[in-house]
């Protein structure tokens, strides 16, 4: 059986749906796995069992007038080339199900109510999901409906082996060699959105608070090339803490380990929190303009997530950027509060891997 799955960006919706084709292949162990994703977010969509081909969506030649139309053309033909029985759009976009639709596969499966009404039109099989549940659970309700089996447990990433060594030996740069028996803390101060990015000041005041504490923790920071000045930030604001800065260090490949790796990141609403909750790491995430329950962390064991929330009025306004203030209104949490959740969460990693974390 040949299956292709769509969903091109982003980071987060992309692990929700690399979370759901790892349980489609449990259940359909002879199938291979074609991926349409952007190459942005090719490292993630490797990592899916029984992988036959990657393929790789521009998302600037569909969006360009003058290459829109030659490129899709261009792009339906390589994949209808490869006969597939089955295309799953996790996404629900008309750019996503125009591909699904049009990649000549026998069946065509999607949400029966996707994010954009049109798109259920190119749907040989539209399928009802609770749509007020959490994207992860939305794609494991469509999953469950294909193989005939309610299965929606979160299984942890695929490991790569490779991306593991480049994380150790990249910690190992950074004087932590042996990083199961520390306390890691990570970091992560960026967001795509203004609204999601909480104050750098906020990590900093957290970490050192934590540090108080918690003495002994080791402190990285982690993000693409875009944190890099949250980064300086955090790190002007908490100049004793010898902060490893890893910012713009790591493709993301690399950076699923060096979370793995860590004993308990502290993030926003990011690809890295989901990353983080779907191997079991404990993350603790500031989330304010979204809602947790649709998109916060979904973790692999329940007592390992824990959100940080103002829970003002303004709450979950999906506004990319603050009508109201600057800083956001729902950004009002206090450095101290941050670090106690950080603190329990260090605890509760203790009591499951007194030993190390793996």
């Amino acid at each position: 059986m040949k299956v292709l799955v769509v969903k091109t960006s982003s980071l987060g919706d992309v692990i929700h749906a690399l979370q759901a084709v790892e349980i489609l292949a449990e259940h359909l162990p002879d199938a291979k796995f074609d991926f349409l994703v952007s190459p942005a977010f090719a490292d993630v969509a490797k990592r899916t069992p029984n992988l036959g081909k990657l393929i790789l969506f521009d998302r600037k030649k569909f969006g360009a007038p003058l290459t829109m139309l030659p490129y899709s053309i261009g792009l339906i033909r390589q994949l209808r080339k490869e006969h597939y029985d089955l295309a799953i759009d996790y996404q629900g976009l008309m750019k996503s199900a125009i591909f699904a639709g049009f990649s000549g596969a026998k069946i065509v499966a999607g949400f029966a109510q996707p994010r954009e009404f049109p798109a259920k039109f190119f749907y040989t099989k539209k399928i009802p999901v609770d749509n007020a549940a959490h994207a992860l659970r939305r794609n494991l309700e469509l999953t469950a409906a294909l193989t005939g089996v309610p299965d929606y447990r979160i299984l942890p990433f695929p490991p790569s082996p490779e991306a593991r060594n480049k994380a150790l030996a990249l910690l190992e740069k950074n004087g932590i060699e042996h990083p199961h028996s520390e306390k890691i803390v990570v970091l992560v101060p960026g967001a795509r959105w203004k609204s999601k990015a909480f104050p750098p000041k906020l990590f900093a005041a957290s970490a050192k608070i934590l540090n108080e504490q918690r003495p002994g923790c080791r402190f990285l920071l982690t993000g693409g090339p875009a944190e890099a000045q949250a980064a300086r930030e955090v790190l002007a604001e908490a100049p004793d803490l010898k902060i490893v800065n890893l910012v713009g260090q790591t493709d993301i490949d690399t950076l699923i380990e060096v979370l793995r790796l860590a004993s308990v990141v502290l993030c926003n609403d990011s690809g890295p929190m989901h990353i983080a909750a779907a191997d079991g790491t404990p993350v603790a995430a500031f989330i304010g303009p979204t809602r947790a329950e649709r998109t916060g962390p979904m973790p692999l064991h329940p007592e390992m997530a824990e959100v940080l929330s103002a829970h003002g009025e303004c709450s979950g306004c999906l506004k990319r950027e603050c009508p109201i203030s600057q800083p956001p209104p729902c950004h009002a949490i206090t450095p101290a509060i941050a670090a106690t959740v950080l603190g329990e969460l260090l605890d509760r990693n203790s009591a499951v891997h007194p030993v190390q974390r793996d």
